[in-house]
């Protein structure tokens, strides 16, 4: 029960504390901010994972704010 009421703590002040009401893109573990992984920088795995996601739900490039690009069968 306490690791429950901890976890409702913490998401709690990620919603409500006026200090982090800017904060966007960020990662934490509890109360603290941590970086990102690495992998997360990687552009050629972000692309890849955008256009298979795109692929997947069948997005038409005029729908999409990023560029789709499909590979013929």
């Amino acid at each position: 029960m306490a690791k429950n009421h901890a976890s409702g703590k913490h998401l709690a002040r990620l919603v409500l504390d006026p200090q982090l009401i800017n904060v966007t893109g960020k990662y934490f573990i509890g109360l603290n901010e941590i970086p990102s992984s690495q992998e997360s920088y990687d552009h050629g795995k972000a692309r890849e994972l955008w256009e298979g996601s795109t692929e997947l739900v069948k997005l038409a490039s005029d729908e999409a704010l990023l560029p789709v690009h499909r590979t013929l069968p």
